[in-house]
């Protein structure tokens, strides 16, 4: 009799884990199902995000009176900084030197900025301009981040453009 009880409640603890497990497999499933769909969207839209950059720069290229120089592609580059620097090809009909568009995620005192800079072996970093930034505060971001976080972006690209990758 005491035997059968034990078995009894045995049988009980294995019924409630095997109904545990199950809960927690399935719960299990729906989260990596969700975390797959939401890299799914991330990888399909990566492209999208590449060329909307990539009309940013050359539309601040535009709008500060820089008609010669055409956006190439997208350059990839090995640093940590590919979540605030987007590096593209430029090509210019004045020079032969190799060039780049950046776009960086500059932090200014109204938030984080998409400053553009154009990048040379002869000429260094040079800051064109911010996107979607018009009329008096372009002017108040301008100056308030002149010497600090401008600089400090036009400092840092060299770097950046000696960690692109070779196709």
């Amino acid at each position: 009799m005491l035997e059968d009880e034990i078995e009894t409640v045995d049988n009980e603890k294995k019924l409630f884990y095997k109904t545990l497990l199950i809960k927690c497999g399935i719960f299990c499933g729906i989260l990596a199902g969700f975390f797959a769909i939401l890299v799914l969207f991330t990888l399909l839209g990566r492209n999208s995000w590449k060329n909307g950059l990539k009309k940013e720069t050359a539309e601040v290229l535009k709008d500060n009176g820089i008609e010669n120089i055409q956006i190439g592609n997208w350059v990839k580059i090995k640093t940590a900084l590919t979540v605030s620097v987007s590096v593209y090809e430029a090509f210019s009909e004045n020079t032969e030197n190799e060039m780049y568009a950046l776009i960086v995620r500059v932090p200014t005192l109204y938030g984080p900025v998409p400053a553009v800079y154009i990048y040379s072996n002869k000429n260094g970093a040079e800051f064109i301009g911010f996107s979607h930034i018009a009329g008096k505060t372009n002017f108040h971001i301008k100056e308030n981040s002149e010497n600090s976080q401008i600089e400090y972006w036009k400092n840092k690209i060299p770097a950046i453009i000696n960690t692109k990758f070779s196709s």
